[in-house]
Formats: C-alpha cells, sequence, structure tokens
C-alpha cells in the first residue's frame, strides 16, 4: 500500500500565502474600524498580524490595498449574488439586490465608516467615484444590469442603460446609510430599501412617459464619475 503523499509544495505555500494575507487584511480592517483608516500606519497593521513589515509590503504594497481589497471582495459578493435573483419585477429585484448588498456589508459596517473621508474623496485612490476604483464601478454597473435585465417590466433603450446608472448612486446611498446605521441587524437601512422598493412600485410605469427627465439625470449623474476636473 503506498504512502500518502502530501500536498504538491507550491499548492502548500499558495495555501499558507492566502491564510497569510487573510491574517494580515484582517488586522488592517480592525485597526480601521478602532483607531480609523487616516491614523492606521502599515507598522501598525504590521504589529497587530505578528508579522514583518517587509511581508506586509510584499500581499500590500500601501494602506490603499486594503481597501481596495475590501471593496473588489463585496463587488464579486454582490455580483455573485445578483445571478441568483428571484423577483420577476424591476422593483422586486431591485429591493432583493439592495438587501443581499446590505448583507455583504454588515460585517464591514465599522470599517467602511472609518473608509468615510477616503471613500469620499473622489481625487484620492480610494473614493468611490475616483479613477482608481473605476473596475469596481463597472462590475456594479455589470451587477445592476443583470438587476434590470432580468425584469418583467424592463424600461426600453436607452432608458435602461440610464436607470443602471442612476441605480449605482441609490446603492451607493443605501451603503452610506448603513455606514450611520447603529440598529441591530440593520434595520434603519433595511427599513430604507423597502420604502426604495415600494417607489420603485409605484413609478415603475411612468418610466417611459419620464425619460427625457431620467436622461437629464443620467448625464449629470455620469459627471460625477467622469475625471476630477472634467
Amino acid at each position: 500500500m503506498k504512502a500518502a503523499r502530501g500536498p504538491a509544495p507550491e499548492k502548500a505555500s499558495a495555501s499558507k500565502g492566502e491564510r497569510t494575507r487573510a491574517r494580515i487584511a484582517e488586522a488592517a480592517f480592525a485597526l480601521f474600524a478602532e483607531k480609523g483608516y487616516e491614523a492606521t500606519s502599515m507598522r501598525d497593521i504590521a504589529t497587530r498580524a505578528g508579522c514583518a513589515v517587509g511581508l506586509l509590503y510584499r500581499y500590500f504594497p500601501r494602506r490603499e490595498s486594503f481597501a481596495l481589497e475590501l471593496y473588489r471582495e463585496q463587488a464579486t459578493a454582490a455580483e455573485a449574488r445578483a445571478a441568483k435573483l428571484r423577483g420577476t419585477t424591476l422593483a422586486e429585484r431591485l429591493g432583493e439586490t439592495l438587501r443581499a448588498r446590505v448583507a455583504i456589508a454588515r460585517p464591514h459596517r465599522e470599517v467602511l465608516r472609518a473608509l468615510g473621508g477616503a471613500g469620499l474623496d473622489r481625487h484620492g485612490e480610494v473614493g468611490v467615484l475616483s479613477p482608481g476604483t473605476a473596475d469596481i464601478r463597472a462590475s456594479t454597473e455589470r451587477r445592476l444590469q443583470l438587476v434590470v435585465d432580468g425584469a418583467s417590466d424592463k424600461p426600453p433603450a436607452p432608458l435602461d442603460e440610464a436607470l443602471v446608472r442612476l441605480l449605482f448612486f441609490v446603492e451607493l446611498a443605501v451603503v452610506l446609510a448603513l455606514t450611520q446605521d447603529d440598529t441591530r441587524g440593520a434595520k434603519k437601512t433595511l427599513a430604507l430599501v423597502d420604502a426604495i422598493e415600494r417607489m420603485a412600485r409605484s413609478l415603475g410605469p411612468l418610466l417611459p412617459l419620464a425619460g427625457p427627465s431620467l436622461l437629464e439625470l443620467d448625464a449629470l449623474a455620469r459627471t460625477f464619475a467622469s475625471a476630477p476636473g472634467r
């Protein structure tokens, strides 16, 4: 009988590397929540993670890398959930995806709150409307496009694309509300989502009639996500 073989060296190394990376990220997020994003240094993170500063920089070259990692993880998780939406109408699907977004963000509510100032700086690397997060916005818009495309009452083009971009700002407002919500189970934020779903249900039949106004809002909204200064 042959002796059981251990994992290939490269696989074992990769597994250890992933564990180290996760430990460092967990330490960073804990410090962001405790001290604030701006007050946390890379050395602070290395000390909390119990690793050398040089090792930390191998996985996260700069402090902004942690925020971008969190944003991308949440965007990926939300995109995976969007593929499993069960609602049929636009209002139902919107409510469902917003509740999923709240559920994904809730465990990191304090971290997102700590990132508030940096997240709102459109000239900074981790600003939610900055060039550095363009790929994350694109991921969010792809997900919201799935929400709209799968709706039984999907508005005609070009209103559908305009609606997707406007829903990005609706979701951004929901996440921002979550960072200010200290209720158990994020009850206030979920109540806000319920209100948005009811409003979407009421306004749904009127979307084609509101086409010109919707397109105007979309054009204005796009200027906020364009290159700073334009």
